[in-house]
């Protein structure tokens, strides 16, 4: 039985998509482990010295091909749409393992900082999960927010959370992210200072609702605000001693 044949891809890489990882004796095509030294390391340490590169291959390559997964990708995508799927999952994977194995290091180094979400981060893991960077972003909230259940980071809340939340027209969403406000460390509420903070953030070019959250997280004397907003992501990086960042930022920090 021939090969089978990858439609799709452009004439130049029809030569290569003759051959499988596995077939030896080509001169175009060379083999190269995808799994860095260090998550080989880390693997060993947690596993035992036996662990291989492919090992750690074939550890994700069984979860991707699991009875979990769908049994056919091949009747609703193209051959482009099924490897772009199939590396979106490869990379998700692959930061969860890292991240999992450094867990312990993280919960250490960020013990007892105070944390603010704002409305879109709170909202990232109900986002459609297609996009690698949006599946890994949500996986860093989902990651924060387990150390935020358990009491590692204290959180704030703010009326402007409750305010935004409030109008989601998803009503499962929204009451999964209002029940967050029962276990903040402290609930920031309207005031003066807070309208004369944000107008001067807005100068920034910041929007004036995410102003608004920045403001309260400033007043809330929080140590990181989230967002996945690349428009205050683009303009500010610090607040005084309090970081501005995307939660994957967070999660990095904490295993370097």
């Amino acid at each position: 039985m021939g090969r089978p044949q990858v439609r799709g891809l452009p004439q130049g890489h029809l030569a290569l998509a003759r051959f499988s990882l596995f077939d030896k004796g080509n001169e175009d095509y060379r083999r190269h482990s995808g799994i860095s030294d260090f998550i080989l390391q880390r693997a060993r340490e947690e596993y035992g010295p036996k662990v291989k590169h492919e090992d750690v291959f074939f550890y994700i390559y069984g979860l991707l091909h699991s009875p979990d997964y769908p049994p056919s990708y091949s009747s609703r995508f193209d051959a482009l749409s099924a490897l772009s799927l199939t590396l979106t999952s490869i990379t998700t994977l692959c930061y969860n393992f890292f991240v999992l194995m450094e867990k312990e290091q993280i919960i250490n180094k960020t013990r007892h900082m105070r944390v603010y979400l704002d409305n879109c981060c709170y909202n990232r893991p109900f986002d459609v999960q297609t996009q690698t960077a949006i599946k890994i972003e949500s996986d860093a909230k989902l990651l924060i927010q387990g150390l935020m259940r358990t009491g590692v980071l204290e959180y704030a809340w703010s009326f402007m959370l409750r305010m935004e939340v409030s109008r989601n027209p998803d009503y499962q969403r929204k009451k999964a992210i209002q029940d967050w406000a029962n276990g903040a460390a402290i609930d920031i509420p309207p005031s003066v200072a807070i309208r004369l903070r944000a107008s001067d953030l807005m100068c920034y070019g910041i929007k004036s609702a995410d102003a608004i959250h920045l403001a309260c997280a400033e007043q809330a004397d929080c140590d990181w605000f989230f967002t996945v907003d690349r428009g205050i992501l683009k303009k500010l990086k610090r607040l005084g001693e309090m970081r501005v960042a995307n939660p994957v930022e967070f999660v990095l920090e904490g295993i370097r």
